[in-house]
């Protein structure tokens, strides 16, 4: 990613890019939120240059040209080589103690797009942070549920951790849920290590489709999930298929930011069965309402009480 944005930069510099080439490169850049990440990092690096004193930028480039192969390529490779050597130079050497930290309220869902090229995709009300580094990129979660898109590093594990314990990817796409019962994590491609916090010789490992939860006592599998349906709510929706009633409401009810009340006891065996709006948490209710016989009273607070007809 960072070679390519560079490799814009190094035509753009050499003031031969045509009307195709700048069409080509919005396109680019236009195509997902790491292309233009990639390319605002290395346009700063370029900046940085520039605004280097004649030592700094001396050291600069001498630190850099060390980093760099003995291939040399025409039209501008050597400057692509030494944007990337010295944009990698300076931005591990910088970020082995940097942090970033995101949250998302009540009703929100985000997409972050990671330097490395990784979307982390973050559901209602939760909270990570993240480091990026030389050999490893963390996501403290420490709260919410976020899900995973890996960009592939090998010699940089990514590594989900919660204060129950890690799960880290071997593949590409996976979530983890950090909630009162523990950490849940659910496999979408590939496979994911987890292990519990102080247990760590009682690691496993999950395949596509596969989820468990990591709890102080160890690592309870769940069964299995049909993969496409657990990570829709990425896309804003909920769908489920004979499920209890009472676990459709309350996972409807953290997308509100008013509280939902009801009573367990008064639900049980009702079970529905459909896709839910979780963009729309009082829409989405209703319609669970319908299906289940049930009724919503609004109370003047925001407050929803929900129970049988």
């Amino acid at each position: 990613m960072i070679e390519t944005a560079a490799n814009w930069a190094a035509r753009f510099d050499s003031e031969e890019a045509s009307d195709a080439d700048r069409a080509e490169f919005v396109a680019w850049q236009s195509a997902h939120p790491s292309h233009r990440a990639a390319w605002n990092a290395i346009r700063a690096f370029d900046s940085s240059l520039d605004a280097a004193g004649d030592l700094e930028h001396a050291a600069l480039r001498r630190a850099a040209q060390a980093r760099l192969t003995r291939r040399r390529t025409a039209a501008g490779g050597f400057a692509v080589a030494l944007l990337v050597a010295g944009w990698s130079m300076l931005h591990f050497a910088g970020s082995a103690d940097e942090t970033a930290r995101y949250q998302t309220a009540r009703g929100q869902v985000k997409t972050v797009a990671l330097e490395d090229g990784s979307d982390l995709v973050m559901d209602t009300d939760a909270a990570v942070t993240v480091a990026l580094t030389r050999s490893e990129r963390i996501v403290d979660l420490a709260r919410g549920q976020v899900f995973v898109h890996v960009a592939k590093a090998p010699d940089r594990p990514f590594v989900i951790r919660t204060a129950d314990g890690t799960a880290t990817a071997l593949g590409t796409a996976y979530s983890v849920r950090r909630d009162s019962a523990g950490t849940r994590v659910m496999v979408t491609e590939s496979h994911v290590r987890i292990c519990p916090a102080d247990l760590p010789n009682a690691c496993r490992t999950l395949g596509p489709g596969e989820q468990a939860r990591i709890t102080s006592s160890g690592v309870v599998g769940l069964g299995r999930i049909d993969a496409a349906r657990a990570s829709l709510w990425t896309s804003g929706w909920l769908e489920v298929d004979d499920r209890p009633v009472v676990e459709v409401l309350s996972e409807i009810a953290r997308y509100r930011k008013h509280s939902v009340r009801f009573d367990p006891g008064q639900l049980l065996g009702r079970n529905v069965t459909g896709s839910y709006p979780l963009s729309e948490p009082d829409r989405a209710l209703s319609g669970v309402a319908d299906a289940a016989d049930l009724s919503i009273a609004r109370q003047p607070d925001g407050t929803l009480v929900i129970g049988p007809r």
